[in-house]
C-alpha cells in the first residue's frame, strides 16, 4: 500500500465557535504544559514498529446552540527512526460515542455532550489512543430577559449582606435523580430587591450553563435537562442563584447540589388515588397525571386501592357506609379496566395484595376485611376474578400470632418474587382503629413465607416472624404499617407513626430482609420531628438498578406553591436508595426526596402503586 512520509507537524482542526486547546498543535491547552504539546506519546509498539495518534489529547468547550466542532487526528507509524502517516489505513473507533464519534480518515465529530472519550487507532497489531475532553457552556435567556439582563449582572456590585441573598428552597440539598424524569422545579426566595435572576449549573471541567429568568422559579425544559444529565452523569452538579435589582447589587445564593445519574427508571408510570376520585396514572417523564379508564367510580376509601405488580389488576373500596371491596382487570382490547368482582357481593375491606406469579400459581388477592359489629379485622385469600375463597392455611398463620400482640391483621404486601408476605398485626379491641384508618395502633410488623402447593391445590403460609415491634410503653401508641417490598425482595419499606394516620409523626423506614433486620430511619422518608408534615405509603420502582433503587412516597411536606393554595396536600416525592451503602452499618443509603414536577397544588396524590410497564 502507498504511504506518504510526513514530518510530525501541527494538527489542522475544523471547528466552529469553540475554545481550542489541542495538544500537539500550535494551540495551547488549559490543562497541559508546553512540553506536553511538544513531546509525542508513543502509544503502542511491536518490535521496532510503533503507532501513535497526533495530537495525543484535545480539549474543547462546546457552546449550547452552536455547531459542535469536528476534530481531525493523524495516525503515525514509526519504524527505523522515521514516521509514516497511516491515517487512512488504520481503523478508528471511540470509547464513548455519546461524546465523540470517530470515522475513517481520523475525523472525530463531537456530539455537543460533555465528557471524555478515548479515540483508538488499530493497525496490524499496533494500537494507539488519544484523549478528547469536552466541556459544555452557554447562556439561555428565558422570556422577559436578554443580553441587557446579563449586562445588569456584569455592572452590579456584589452585595455584602448575607441576609439579602436568594435562598434555594427546592430541590433539597443532595437529591439524586434518574435522567428520564421531568426536571424538578427549582424554587427560591427572591432575596433583597432582586427582580431578575441567573441560575447557574456547574460541574468543573464538564459543565457551565446559565439561565436568565424574570421569576424566582423555573423548570428546565426537557432538552436542557437531558443535556445536563448526559454531560455530567453520576457527578454532583452545583446549582447557584444570583439575583440583581434596581439597587444594582448582585447577591449569590449558597450552592445546592444534585446528581443526575446514568441509571434510568424503567417504569415511568405511578398509579395513585386523588381527592377528586378514581385511580390515576402519573407519568414521570411528562409530569402529568391522567385518569385510568374504568376506575372513575372507585372513589371510596382514599388509599385503599391496590395495583398488581404488572399493573393488570386493581382492588378498591367503594364509597359506602360498609366500604365493600371490588376488583377490576385490565382489558387490552378496550383498552380499560373492566369490573371483575362487584363490591356489593363482598365483605367490607381495605388494602390488599395480589399474588404476583400467575404463571405458576392461581390468581389470588390477600385482602384486608373487617366487621365493625364484632370489631374483627383479618385477612382473606380470594380469587380476584370471582371473589370466591382460595384454598390456603391462612387461618393457621393468623392463629400462630401471639394473642398478647393481637390478631387483628391489616395491610398486607406480597413480595414481587412471590416467596413471602409482610403484614401488620394489632389488637383492635384494645387499640381501636376501625372508622379512623387501616392502621395498626401499637402494632407489630410480621413476615411469613408463602408457597403454592400444586398437589394440595392450596397456598401454604409459614410461621409469622416479627420484624418490627412497638415500644413496650402502651402509651407510645406506635404503629408499623404499609409494608412495601423491593423487586428483589431484599428491602422492606414501611410507615412508622403514632396511633393513626392523623398522628403527629409519620416516617418511612427500611428493613434489610436478609441482614440484621434493624429498622433504619432514612432521611429520604423522614417525617418532620415536630409533626409539621408526614411521609407515608412507600412503593418501590418495579425494576432493580445496578446501584439505585427508587422509593416513591406520599407526603404533605410543604412545597413553595402551597402558600397560595391553602396549605400542603399529600403529594408524591421520590427518594433514591443507594444499594452500595446497604451493607454498611449505620450508613443511611437514602438521599433527600424530590417533589414530582407536574402535581397540582390543590390536589392530593396518595397511596402510590408502581407497576411494571405494560
Amino acid at each position: 500500500m502507498l504511504r506518504a512520509s510526513l514530518l510530525v507537524a501541527g494538527l489542522a482542526v475544523i471547528s466552529a465557535g469553540c475554545y481550542d486547546a489541542t495538544y500537539g498543535s500550535d494551540a495551547g491547552d488549559a490543562g497541559g504544559s508546553a512540553s506536553d504539546a511538544a513531546t509525542p506519546v508513543l502509544d503502542g509498539s511491536v518490535g521496532s514498529r510503533s503507532l501513535r495518534i497526533d495530537p495525543a489529547r484535545a480539549a474543547r468547550i462546546v457552546t449550547i446552540g452552536a455547531a459542535a466542532p469536528v476534530l481531525a487526528f493523524r495516525a503515525l507509524e514509526g519504524s527505523a527512526g522515521a514516521e509514516l502517516d497511516v491515517t487512512g489505513d488504520v481503523r478508528w473507533s471511540s470509547s464513548e460515542d455519546r461524546v465523540a464519534r470517530a470515522a475513517s480518515g481520523g475525523v472525530v465529530a463531537l456530539t455537543g455532550e460533555a465528557g471524555r472519550a478515548f479515540i483508538r487507532a488499530e493497525l496490524e497489531g499496533l494500537t494507539a489512543t488519544a484523549t478528547v475532553e469536552v466541556e459544555v457552556d452557554g447562556e439561555l435567556f428565558l422570556s422577559g430577559t436578554g443580553t441587557t439582563t446579563r449586562e445588569r449582572f456584569e455592572r452590579a456590585e456584589l452585595g455584602a449582606n448575607p441576609v439579602d441573598r436568594p435562598v434555594i428552597e427546592q430541590p433539597l440539598e443532595g437529591v439524586v435523580l434518574p435522567p428520564n424524569v421531568r426536571a424538578p422545579e427549582i424554587v427560591w426566595s427572591p432575596g433583597a430587591d432582586s427582580d431578575a435572576w441567573r441560575v447557574r449549573f456547574f460541574v468543573r471541567g464538564r459543565l457551565d450553563v446559565s439561565l436568565y429568568t424574570p421569576a424566582p422559579e423555573l423548570i428546565p425544559d426537557p432538552d436542557l435537562w437531558a443535556r445536563l444529565g448526559s454531560s455530567a452523569p453520576d457527578e454532583p452538579l452545583e446549582l447557584t442563584i444570583e439575583g440583581v435589582g434596581p439597587s444594582s447589587r448582585r447577591f449569590v445564593s449558597l450552592p445546592r447540589h444534585l446528581t443526575i445519574v446514568s441509571e434510568r427508571i424503567e417504569a415511568p408510570v405511578i398509579f395513585h388515588h386523588t381527592n377528586t376520585g378514581g385511580v390515576r396514572a402519573f407519568d414521570l417523564t411528562l409530569g402529568e397525571s391522567v385518569p385510568i379508564a374504568g376506575t372513575s367510580t372507585e372513589a371510596g376509601c382514599v388509599g385503599c386501592h391496590t395495583a398488581s405488580y404488572d399493573g393488570s389488576r386493581i382492588s378498591y373500596v367503594v364509597p359506602s357506609a360498609s366500604g365493600h371491596w371490588g376488583t377490576s382487570r385490565w382489558s387490552d382490547a378496550a383498552p380499560r379496566f373492566d369490573p371483575a368482582v362487584a363490591p356489593a357481593a363482598t365483605s367490607p375491606g381495605g388494602p390488599g395484595a395480589f399474588q404476583p406469579d400467575e404463571a405458576n400459581a392461581p390468581p389470588a388477592l390477600l385482602m384486608t376485611t373487617h366487621d365493625a359489629a364484632t370489631r374483627t379485622v383479618t385477612l382473606e385469600l380470594v380469587d380476584p376474578d370471582t371473589g370466591a375463597p382460595v384454598a390456603s392455611d391462612l387461618d393457621a398463620l393468623i392463629a400462630a400470632i401471639d394473642p398478647a400482640i393481637g390478631r387483628s391483621v391489616v395491610a398486607p404486601a406480597w413480595s414481587p418474587t412471590g416467596r413471602f408476605i409482610v403484614f401488620a398485626a394489632y389488637d383492635e379491641l384494645t387499640h381501636p382503629a376501625l372508622g379512623v384508618t387501616f392502621g395498626a395502633p401499637h402494632g407489630t410488623l410480621f413476615q411469613a413465607a408463602v408457597e403454592y402447593q400444586p398437589a394440595q391445590g392450596r397456598f401454604h403460609f409459614g410461621a409469622p416472624v416479627a420484624l418490627v415491634e412497638p415500644p413496650i410503653d402502651p402509651a407510645a401508641q406506635q404503629q408499623n404499617v404499609g409494608p412495601a417490598i423491593s423487586p428483589d425482595g431484599d428491602l422492606i419499606a414501611f410507615t412508622q407513626g403514632t396511633a393513626t394516620r392523623t398522628s403527629t409523626i409519620e416516617s418511612v423506614l427500611l428493613i434489610a430482609v436478609d441482614r440484621d433486620r434493624q429498622p433504619l430511619v432514612i432521611q429520604g422518608g423522614a417525617g418532620d420531628p415536630a409533626g409539621a408534615w408526614r411521609m407515608h405509603s412507600g412503593a418501590w420502582a418495579p425494576s432493580r438498578g445496578k446501584r439505585w433503587a427508587w422509593l416513591v412516597m406520599s407526603s404533605n411536606r410543604a412545597y413553595p406553591h402551597d402558600r397560595a393554595n391553602g396549605g400542603p396536600h399529600g403529594q408524591l416525592w421520590i427518594s433514591a436508595i443507594d444499594r452500595t451503602a446497604l451493607g454498611v452499618r449505620s450508613v443511611d443509603p437514602s438521599h433527600p426526596p424530590w417533589h414530582l414536577t407536574g402535581q397540582k397544588p390543590q390536589r392530593s396524590y396518595v397511596r402510590p402503586q408502581w407497576p411494571s410497564p405494560r
